[in-house]
């Protein structure tokens, strides 16, 4: 097996800090609050201005639905950050009634409200 030789390291230690150091120089935040306060206005503006209107979707997501969809969830696959995995929403029984109710509220508030909550 051949060393693995990046920008003239080669043990993991010194790659990983190369590599630190690399993202730390190029990162910028994004929490500035001007880009935030300019991102909702042109959000609000965009929403305000929009004839066409997700009301028309809203109808469209059932309990019926979002139950045929749970149920055609993969299970084995990785979770996402929240570490909520499709086995969560499959054995949630008893509660998976309430839960697949309080999922189609969520997803009618995004629709509705035109925007996804962190």
């Amino acid at each position: 097996m051949t060393d693995i030789n990046i920008n003239g390291h080669i043990n993991d230690v010194d790659i990983a800090n190369d590599f630190a150091a690399h993202f730390k120089r190029v990162f910028t935040s994004s929490g500035d609050d001007v880009d935030y306060s300019e991102f909702m206005r042109t959000w609000a503006d965009y929403i305000s201005d929009d004839v066409q209107s997700s009301f028309e979707c809203i109808d469209k997501v059932t309990v019926k639905l979002i139950d045929k969809c749970v149920k055609d969830l993969t299970i084995g696959k990785a979770c996402g950050p929240d570490d909520l995995g499709a086995e969560h929403l499959l054995y949630a029984h008893p509660a998976l009634n309430a839960l697949i109710v309080h999922v189609q509220n969520l997803f009618k508030l995004i629709l509705c409200h035109r925007f996804v909550p962190t």
